[in-house]
């Protein structure tokens, strides 16, 4: 088997994770991390984060994200922000927002962060609660509008699930433009990142979705076209997550990984630099023999236009050289289902001619 390609150039250009914390208020069905993990409530102390941030200015980083769990759990979630926008950080938040006291709400409007994306589990109160286990769309439909209201910006992913509403969740993306706020709907429900496949069973399947006609067809056609220019396009394989997207997740327990789910290689940020770990854990992870090293996908002709992601391989079928059945229909569909448009505008060009 081959070696991953060993080179190092330090990437500054992209944003560095704080999982704060594994653990969450909610009980999402489709959570990608495994149930043992959230009851451990580990968390990220400000001490560690406050090392890490000197080193990461030290070094020429400039974005950070800040998400969990619930970053919002966590007891220095407060101090950790503060301290990171104080820096000069370009900080995005992911956060479910249940927990957005009046506290946070005005730590959030005085100290704007770059992006708050919301995670809105359901386009009404049922689905939400099928969903989360909890009563709280309104308050988290309240607090997006409220973060509007103040200038923060903020974006809306709605997960599609089978517990989902279609129409309602059609009706609140309306509602939510009209506010001006975007909203995208995630078809990618991935098994948690310890291999668990529950979470697939809540996801519609490639041909349904596509089905259901959740895209802006409109902009999703101007978008194909564009995509479709660059056929020669690969999809993004091992190599280049270790080397060019390099390692950016930083876990609660201080440990950098490479990704959200390639999390078998660590390197501890407690005993070893932020600058000297990235180096040992890339070349760590290249000195490893990779399975199937022989990559699936390099002679699909549909690469131009897939989001392939080793680490979702790992997770849905075990390898990270490996194709994804699900992703594969998906685009397949996809391509499908545009190239009939194109087709259909051409003879109806041609008939009224």
């Amino acid at each position: 088997m081959d070696k991953c390609e060993k080179i190092f150039k330090l990437n500054t250009d992209k944003t560095i994770v704080f999982e704060l914390n594994y653990s969450c208020n909610l009980q999402c069905i489709h959570c990608y991390v495994p149930s043992e993990e959230k009851l451990q409530r580990r968390f990220m102390n400000y001490s560690d984060a406050k090392s890490l941030l000197d080193q990461l200015q030290n070094n020429g980083f400039k974005r950070i994200l800040i998400t969990g769990g619930e970053p919002l759990l966590n007891p220095d979630f407060e101090k950790i922000y503060t301290y990171a926008w104080d820096m000069g950080f370009t900080i995005s938040l992911f956060s479910n927002v249940t927990l957005m006291d009046e506290k946070i709400k005005r730590l959030l409007v005085e100290k704007k962060p770059a992006l708050i994306r919301v995670s809105l589990f359901g386009g009404d109160i049922d689905s939400y609660e099928k969903v989360t286990g909890h009563n709280l769309y309104k308050v988290v439909y309240a607090n997006i509008l409220f973060l509007k209201e103040n200038n923060v910006n903020v974006t809306v992913k709605i997960p599609l699930l089978k517990q989902n509403n279609l129409v309602a969740i059609r009706e609140i993306q309306q509602s939510l433009a009209e506010q001006g706020i975007s909203t995208k709907v995630e078809v990618r429900i991935l098994p948690r990142f310890d291999g668990d496949n529950e979470t697939v069973n809540y996801r519609y399947r490639p041909e349904e979705i596509i089905a259901l006609g959740i895209d802006n067809q409109v902009r999703g056609l101007e978008k194909y076209k564009q995509i479709s220019k660059q056929f020669d396009k690969k999809v993004k394989d091992i190599n280049y997550c270790i080397h060019v997207c390099q390692p950016f997740v930083v876990n609660p327990e201080c440990k950098l990984q490479l990704c959200f789910f390639m999390r078998e290689w660590t390197i501890d940020l407690k005993t070893v630099p932020f600058l000297k770990a990235l180096e040992m854990l890339i070349e760590k992870i290249s000195n490893e023999q990779i399975e199937n090293s022989e990559f699936e996908c390099k002679g699909c002709d549909k690469q131009y236009m897939c989001p392939y992601c080793p680490g979702w391989a790992k997770t849905e079928v075990g390898m990270i050289n490996k194709k994804i059945p699900f992703l594969c229909e998906l685009v397949e569909g996809y391509e499908n289902k545009y190239n009939a448009l194109i087709v259909n505008k051409k003879n109806e060009v041609v008939e009224n001619e």
